[in-house]
């Protein structure tokens, strides 16, 4: 009984956190988890089946292309994207 009692004081803050991606996900979520408790808990099938739908996508796209990811964005998106994404990864 003591389990399930800790088990429900960390729940769905919990479970909502461990759908990010990155540590500000990771905090991001435990936060929104700690305050809206259950509310949000509609997220984490929500978060898994968009994952599931962009992974499957883009595995399915490198191995029809031969090509990594990256190559294809660079090669597929407008030279402005490519540039801010740069600044991005490098701030």
């Amino acid at each position: 009984m003591k389990l399930l009692k800790n088990l429900t004081l960390i729940g769905p803050c919990f479970v909502v956190a461990a759908t990010g991606l990155v540590a500000g996900d990771l905090v991001a979520t435990a936060v929104s988890g700690a305050i809206l408790g259950g509310q949000i808990i509609w997220t984490v099938p929500f978060g898994a089946l968009i994952k599931l739908a962009l992974n499957e996508g883009l595995a399915r796209w490198q191995l029809a292309t031969g090509k990594s990811i990256l190559q294809g964005w660079q090669e597929q998106l407008p030279p402005w994207v490519n540039g801010y994404f740069r600044i991005y990864l490098i701030l």
